[in-house]
């Protein structure tokens, strides 16, 4: 065992006992929605202590310490029967322990109890600041604070979510550091970088940068989306990189779509004009106020469209405005802020289209409760899972 799989079961196991305290909390809900495996890690060990605490043996978790509990219980004289009888014990604990993991239900009354519990705290105001190689902070954003200081800047959070750097003049020999702030499922942050320019970050989006700027550009590393006010500087150009594009400003307001899982990067210009290429292709596009430009991985295939741009950056001022789209699309969208998965009980079903106009904060049921009363569809949850039926299908 590693020391950070160590560490993780320390903190499932004192969540488990009501002993973690709400920073620990905190990392152990980030650490979860940072990955899928670790959802699943999470649910696998929370099984496990369960079967231990109803079988009666909190103190074995493994099966040697099983066998040492109950040897100790035997009498001195430990002939090869009583050790027989240790033995068998252990086997039939361990039996237990085996048939309880593989046919306790997935949502187990204990499983979705921890798990809701962890979920109601969804703080959509977490990420977390990596310097470097070797440092992290959380971050909440619940007050001001200096969370990070060295000979060229400081970081500050502010209580309104958002990290700022304060940059100090730096000598022509001095070295950069490389930062990056990401943000969790569920979550939203700004970041105010070196130059002035601010970048709304929506749920599960990373930004890697330097702490300052430096040189004849400004180059900025982009997973996720995230919607940009660039400081203007006519002399040094701003760059945001993505998997597969590479835009270029000197100062103007746009929204960047590009989740590696997405069949489509989106880049939506708001104020200015942005020079747009694409890494796979050799085609380049200018894009003026209230363009889209929609790049198919696919195909390679790009288009250009006028659209409304409320409708695009809605979400940094807290709503979700999704016209005319399918019921697929709309479940990509909610599922990066409220973590769950779907299925679909019916083929055809994840194609109705519906309109939605939403508080970005309102809970899930309230969410769709309202799509359910409007084209025929009907949702039942099973722990984190949202099955969907068609109306004929549910009495």
């Amino acid at each position: 065992m590693n020391v950070e799989e160590s560490y993780i079961k320390e903190l499932i196991t004192e969540y488990f006992l009501n002993n973690l305290d709400d920073e620990g909390q905190r990392e152990l809900l980030l650490w979860i929605k940072k990955d899928k495996e670790h959802e699943f890690f999470f649910k696998k060990y929370i099984r496990e202590l369960y079967v231990l605490q109803i079988a009666g043996m909190w103190d074995s978790i493994y099966m040697n310490k099983a066998k040492e509990r109950v040897l100790k219980k035997l009498p001195r004289h430990r002939d090869l029967w009583t050790v027989g009888i240790a033995a068998a014990v252990v086997v039939v604990f361990v039996s237990v322990v085996f048939f309880s993991l593989h046919h306790l239900p997935v949502d187990s009354v204990v499983e979705k109890k921890v798990f809701s519990e962890l979920t109601k705290q969804r703080d959509k105001y977490q990420a977390v600041l990596s310097i470097g190689e070797n440092k992290k902070v959380i971050l909440d954003g619940t007050e001001k604070k200096v969370v990070y200081a060295d000979s060229n800047s400081r970081v500050i959070v502010n209580d309104n979510r958002e990290v700022h750097y304060e940059n100090k003049e730096l000598a022509e020999d001095q070295g950069v550091e490389i930062h990056s702030l990401e943000v969790p499922r569920g979550s939203e942050f700004k970041v105010v970088l070196g130059d002035g320019t601010r970048v709304w970050m929506n749920a599960l989006t990373k930004l890697v940068y330097p702490e300052s700027f430096r040189g004849e550009k400004r180059e900025v590393f982009l997973t996720g989306e995230a919607y940009f006010e660039v400081a203007s500087n006519t002399e040094v150009p701003f760059i945001v990189k993505t998997a597969d594009m590479e835009i270029t400003v000197l100062g103007t307001s746009f929204n960047v779509k590009a989740y590696p899982e997405d069949e489509d990067v989106v880049t939506t210009l708001v104020s200015g004009k942005v020079s747009q290429e694409y890494t796979k292709s050799e085609e380049e596009v200018i894009l003026n106020p209230s363009d889209q430009a929609v790049y198919t991985k696919s195909s390679r295939e790009l288009k250009v469209e006028r659209v409304d741009v409320n409708e695009v950056i809605c979400w940094k001022n807290g709503r979700m405005i999704l016209k005319n789209r399918s019921l697929k699309e709309i479940f990509c969208e909610l599922a990066r802020w409220y973590d769950f998965e779907v299925e679909y009980r019916k083929k055809g079903l994840e194609e109705t289209r519906f309109y939605v106009n939403m508080d970005r904060y309102d809970d899930i049921e309230t969410v769709l409760d309202k799509l359910q009363k409007t084209n025929g569809v009907k949702f039942m949850f099973y722990g984190r899972k949202i099955v969907v039926y068609d109306n004929s299908m549910v009495k």
